[in-house]
């Protein structure tokens, strides 16, 4: 049960201590994580797919911050010698010949050769630019530049170009509260009642009268039908072949979001995902997800905030899969 939801544009969202669905994620073995993956491995992976979801959830839903910037980077491995030297931090002829180390491309080239081919062919010139960025702005090389411009574009065209600027929209929404969970702690104790801070920032809610409409705003290399999942006749029988929103659990982020937003508005949720595909002809969808999805997602959730919650009063996060279902179910349900 979700209780004092409150809607706060004062607290950082990515820092402030509460549950999130990508906590859920981390913890989740189904998805590869695990309670020790979460506790150990916190880094955020930065990947040209999440650069470009950033920005073109910026264009969409706060184009006021959308300030992207093309920029050029030498290509090839050359690109990634100009990336170790960003990394170090200043384009001097000790770090350009340190990031050639352990490059087999250029292994046969001089000190003097290596430092003449950075500096004519582009290196220099980004990594400079790069360091003298304005912090407001984004900068992008090709083809990541051309695949979010395209992108916003083809929605701009699309019959959805006014569909996040509704006038009763909210874009961006962080909300803050509790979900009170039960979990099986051990054979002395039984089943155990807490508290869990959650967290969410849900992309777009349109607040009607007697219901609230979820948009959740995905980018996907593939089009919005292969991106739910599709059907595909095999050797001999038809096969349903798993897409971005089952790959992902998407339907436990909507379950998550749209169980703590009915909290607050007390109203029921109509939920869609709005997909972009970024990649080829840029196809454009809005689809309904129905309650069937739903349910699935809010079991799992639920599961996963029992074992999040039994992980964090115990103080052990070494649980591996077997001891997931003994924790969460208790002795009387594992027969």
């Amino acid at each position: 049960m979700f209780k004092n939801i409150k809607i706060n544009h004062n607290v950082e969202y990515y820092i402030e201590p509460a549950v999130s669905n990508s906590t859920l994620g981390k913890i989740n073995y189904q998805q590869g994580g695990s309670p020790a993956f979460f506790k150990h491995k916190k880094d955020k992976l930065f990947t040209d797919s999440l650069e470009i979801g950033t920005q073109v959830h910026l264009a969409l839903l706060e184009p006021e911050k959308f300030k992207l910037f093309n920029i050029e980077k030498p290509s090839g491995k050359l690109g990634e010698v100009a990336d170790k030297v960003l990394a170090l931090g200043s384009v001097t002829d000790e770090n350009i010949l340190k990031a050639y180390e352990r490059m087999s491309a250029y292994a046969n080239y001089t000190d003097g050769a290596k430092l003449t081919t950075f500096k004519r062919y582009g290196g220099e010139d980004y990594v400079n630019r790069m360091l003298d960025k304005d912090p407001d702005v984004c900068y992008l090389a090709e083809p990541l530049y051309n695949k979010v411009m395209s992108s916003v574009e083809a929605i701009k065209q699309s019959r959805y170009a006014d569909l996040f600027s509704h006038q009763l929209g909210l874009a961006e929404v962080p909300m803050f509260g509790k979900f009170t969970v039960e979990y099986y702690n051990n054979e002395m104790l039984g089943i155990q009642t807490t508290e869990v801070p959650i967290k969410i920032k849900a992309d777009y809610i349109i607040n009607f009268d007697d219901t609230i409409t979820l948009i959740d705003l995905k980018t996907s290399s593939s089009n919005p039908i292969t991106f739910m999942g599709s059907w595909k006749l095999g050797n001999k029988n038809w096969e349903f072949v798993q897409g971005s929103f089952q790959k992902y659990h998407y339907f436990r982020q909507l379950a998550f979001y749209s169980d703590c937003i009915s909290a607050y508005f007390n109203k029921p949720i109509d939920n869609k995902i709005f997909v972009i595909q970024t990649e080829g002809v840029n196809e454009v969808g809005l689809i309904d997800i129905d309650s069937d999805w739903i349910e699935i997602g809010r079991a799992e959730y639920k599961r996963l905030l029992s074992l999040y919650a039994y992980c964090d009063l115990n103080n052990d996060w070494s649980l591996n899969r077997i001891e997931n279902v003994r924790h969460l179910l208790g002795p009387a349900k594992n027969n």
